[in-house]
């Protein structure tokens, strides 16, 4: 899904970032964009992608794509079961 995001200083070109979910990880990649992409994880130092560049990142990491937009990687939704268990079944 494309998302079109503000860049009145054009920092941000027309198609900068993918992100996408392979099995549980996370993948940003910079497409080949004009002023870069620069993500932050917890604990590491900031990391500028070159174009075409791919990273693995993990929940609570800052992808900064230009103009004031940065991306925050959110943990998984964690499934709750209706009801909770019941009879002490567990689920599987």
């Amino acid at each position: 899904r494309l998302v079109r995001v503000s860049s009145p200083l054009n920092e941000v070109s027309g198609t900068h970032l993918e992100v996408r979910q392979d099995g549980a990880s996370v993948v940003v990649t910079d497409l080949r964009s004009t002023n870069g992409t620069v993500v932050r994880m917890p604990g590491a130092r900031p990391l500028k992608l070159r174009q075409g560049e791919s990273a693995v990142v993990r929940p609570g990491t800052l992808v900064d794509i230009g103009d004031g937009n940065v991306l925050e990687i959110l943990p998984p939704p964690r499934l709750a079961v209706p009801g909770g268990l019941t009879n002490g079944r567990s689920w599987q």
